[in-house]
């Protein structure tokens, strides 16, 4: 049994120093091969320690025969986040107001649109699809994951750029701060159900539409 014990603990310390010495190398192929699905779970369950109700890939309408989807909704006590979840390893130049962001990873240059953007139309969409909601209920949030480095800028009242580690931290602090009236949690809970549903209701005329 001490032997085991022993092994075990050799196992154990052989694979810490390898993630000590390779941990950027790790971080790189998790996020390559586990992407979004990864940050979302991570995110799902930092919901879950402060109650609040989150939405993973929504579809919501932008006409008859076209649909958005939207990466995650996070319904704070005081502001719903729509959120965007990066899956790009690298480095990241982020630039507020360009159409591109340029990422750099081993000396390739990759470009995105700008996610930014991409939200903030989003954001609109929903403000002219439902009538309770108002451009300042709304916040828009870009979460970067750990594999890639940026330059932290200062986030905007409605525009934040965050890490996957600090993403529902910076809600629960941001919430803090703000002088807004907390939503009633019955309200909060209508509105995501609302979504929900609506979007449950775009996945099954989808998936019809592809058999």
């Amino acid at each position: 049994m001490k032997i085991f014990l022993y092994v075990l603990l050799g196992i154990i310390i052989v694979l810490l120093i390898v993630y000590l010495i390779f941990h950027k190398q790790i971080n790189f192929f998790v996020v390559l091969f586990f992407g979004k699905k990864r940050i979302q779970r991570k995110i799902y369950f930092a919901c879950k320690a402060n109650d609040f109700l989150i939405i993973n890939d929504l579809y919501i309408p932008i006409d008859t025969n076209t649909y958005k989807k939207i990466d995650t909704i996070i319904f704070g006590n005081k502001f719903i986040y729509i959120v965007k979840e990066l899956d790009c390893v690298g480095n990241i130049e982020i630039v507020l107001d360009d159409n591109s962001w340029r990422v750099i990873n081993n000396d390739k240059l990759k470009l995105i649109d700008n996610p930014i953007k991409e939200n903030k139309d989003t954001i609109n969409i929903l403000i002219n699809n439902v009538k309770s909601l108002e451009s300042c209920d709304l916040k828009n949030m870009i979460i970067i994951p750990t594999g890639c480095n940026y330059k932290q800028i200062e986030n905007k009242d409605d525009d934040f750029i965050v890490s996957e580690n600090e993403a529902i931290k910076f809600i629960v602090n941001f919430e803090k701060q703000s002088n807004v009236d907390i939503i009633d949690p019955k309200e909060i809970e209508r509105i995501c159900k609302m979504f929900y549903d609506a979007g449950l209701k775009i996945e099954k005329r989808l998936h019809n539409r592809n058999k």
